[in-house]
């Protein structure tokens, strides 16, 4: 079982004529459930480490977020589906959640191992806050986060 890390991302958002990594998948239990049974249903393969297979993008269009698709590695051979489609009926799917809190990936500033297996880790993030599915606010910030590195790759 694989674990995701300070790093993992879930998607992309793209905002302003630039596309970001994400850190979340903001589109609630109700239609994440809908979209697993989809998948289910139609032999998609499945993940322990979901966000390496299960590809969200999302976009902010008239300041509003929405999910314009959903793909995923392991989609069976024989058939390509448009999952909005398919679920939801759209090609577009405004996520109207009360409220919704994402932070996106700017750019890696550094990293620098400050002990035996400690790493420190300065980016920059947007932060994006949105009610009701209409943006309220975006702030610009540089994060400064440790991680523990561990043997053969593992993270902590």
């Amino acid at each position: 079982m694989s674990i995701p890390s300070k790093k993992t991302t879930f998607g992309t958002l793209k905002y302003n004529g630039e596309i970001y990594k994400i850190f979340s998948i903001p589109i609630g239990e109700e239609r994440a459930e809908k979209i697993r049974l989809f998948k289910n249903t139609h032999n998609y393969g499945s993940s322990t480490a979901s966000w390496i297979f299960n590809i969200y993008e999302w976009e902010i269009d008239d300041n509003k977020l929405y999910l314009t698709n959903v793909d995923s590695f392991l989609a069976p051979n024989d058939k390509k589906y448009n999952i909005l489609q398919e679920v939801f009926g759209v090609n577009k799917l405004f996520i109207d959640s009360k409220e919704i809190k994402i932070k996106a990936l700017v750019k890696d500033i550094d990293e620098k191992m400050i002990e035996h297996s400690i790493k420190k880790c300065i980016r920059e993030v947007l932060r994006f806050n949105f009610k009701d599915g209409i943006l309220q606010e975006v702030k610009n910030e540089i994060e400064v986060y440790r991680m523990k590195v561990l043997k053969n790759y593992v993270e902590d």
